[in-house]
């Protein structure tokens, strides 16, 4: 297995999560953009605690799907979006682009399936950042699930060995529990009037339905009454929720990297008014992002200079800082930063002021 590292972000998931987590937050031209703000900071987030190799989003889109022609009832009971929201997703289209991000969406064919496909071609190791248990399904010791269980702060990080500890499930179960439970939320029917308990007290006793209906003789009353009257729902059921793994969709991860930072995508940042997401790239973290702009930089090898500096900075609406070997990086301007070099003598100067 590749020692790189893919981060795959459920964009539906966290866009939405997002909206519903955050007050409203007005860019320049007083559109909310609260959902587009809590998008980026996660994915920030996950990009300074994970440091992958590469990063792609996966989007919903509309059009026809497979699972519709199966069962024209799935996700019949989805409301469409908020209009605020649904306002949000061009924008957040557009800063991935300035961020040079890899986006993969096609028409008829759901995120999780993108999702899915791509994690399971890539040979390094990947997280995914969403906020649907669907995922969980896909869980194997290269693949990891960052849970968003509530807003966008809350992070439960799914494994097998997790899985198993905190919800009594294999990876797998996690279609079979859908076959029987069913999911409101996409209106995937299941075994009408089978519960999470009982669901949960089948899968311990058979581990699939194929194996339950095999042994169905061995239930009684009104349970094994249920689970043969929606025979057919179940194993439908079973086909709603898996996430399919070799979707028809086009990506090039040897040539996906993760974001590169500049002049376009700063503009639209300070159109948002996402003043501390514009911090965080202030100043050069270390490699973490490729920066385009233009940055000069000044040796500040004096106390005297550093007073002057600082003098500046307090001028500033904010300001940034970054320890280095031997070094600490400051900057208020993403345009200009200075390096404050460690010496004994510059050390000992300052100790006279």
């Amino acid at each position: 297995m590749s020692n790189q590292k893919l981060l795959l972000i459920d964009g539906n998931s966290i866009l939405n999560r997002a909206y519903f987590a955050l007050p409203p937050l007005n860019d320049k031209d007083g559109c909310n953009v609260n959902a587009v703000y809590g998008f980026v900071n996660i994915l920030l987030k996950c990009l300074d605690n994970y440091k992958p190799d590469k990063l792609v989003v996966a989007f919903d889109k509309r059009g026809h799907n497979f699972r519709k022609d199966l069962y024209p009832d799935y996700k019949a009971n989805r409301k469409g979006m908020p209009d605020d929201l649904a306002q949000q997703m061009p924008v957040l289209h557009e800063l991935l682009n300035r961020l040079s991000i890899t986006v993969v969406e096609k028409e008829g064919v759901e995120a999780d399936d993108i999702i899915g496909t791509v994690s399971k071609s890539f040979d390094g190791e990947s997280f995914i950042v969403s906020g649907d248990r669907d995922m969980w399904q896909l869980v194997s010791d290269k693949v990891t699930v960052l849970y968003t269980k509530r807003g966008v702060t809350e992070v439960e990080v799914i494994t097998p060995e997790t899985l198993m500890s905190n919800y009594n499930l294999c990876p797998s179960q996690v279609i079979e529990y859908k076959a029987l439970r069913g999911d409101s939320s996409d209106n995937i029917p299941g075994v009408k009037g089978v519960g999470e308990k009982t669901a949960m007290l089948l899968l311990s006793k058979y581990g699939d339905i194929e194996f339950l209906y095999q042994n169905i003789h061995k239930e009684k009353g009104a349970l094994r009454e249920k689970l043969e009257q929606n025979k057919e729902l179940a194993f439908i059921s079973r086909v709603l929720a898996t996430i399919v793994t070799d979707a028809d969709v086009e990506f090039d991860l040897t040539a996906t990297s993760t974001l590169s930072y500049s002049n376009e995508a700063k503009e639209l940042l300070e159109k948002l008014q996402f003043r501390t997401v514009l911090e965080k790239f202030a100043v050069d973290s270390g490699g973490m992002f490729e920066n385009n702009i233009e940055v000069s930089s000044e040796d500040i090898i004096s106390a005297e200079r550093f007073g002057e500096v600082l003098s500046q900075m307090e001028k500033s609406p904010f300001f940034a800082f970054h320890f280095s070997e031997g070094c600490v990086m400051l900057s208020s301007d993403a345009k200009k930063q200075y390096k404050v070099l460690w010496s004994n003598n510059f050390l000992d100067e300052l100790n006279e002021q």
